[in-house]
């Protein structure tokens, strides 16, 4: 996955630290639970990203997350 204008941006604001890539269903500025984190990139000293994108093995695209089972009758 190659970063956003927006993802080098936001590097350029964080040096030292990751830029993460959060799917938008979420509110980046939010609580972004980990499963809504698509991964992230590293970002060096001079806020330049380096290296390879990050997948989250936890992320859940749109679609994949089952429903939870509940108790109940449906007719209730």
């Amino acid at each position: 996955m190659e970063p956003t204008p927006e993802a080098r941006a936001e590097a350029r604001r964080n040096p030292g630290g990751w830029v993460y890539a959060i799917d938008p269903r979420y509110d980046p500025d939010g609580a972004v639970p980990p499963e809504g984190i698509k991964g992230a990139w590293k970002v060096d000293e001079r806020g330049d990203i380096v290296g390879e994108f990050i997948p989250n093995p936890r992320y859940q695209p749109e679609g994949s997350v089952q429903p939870k089972p509940c108790a109940g009758r449906p007719d209730a």
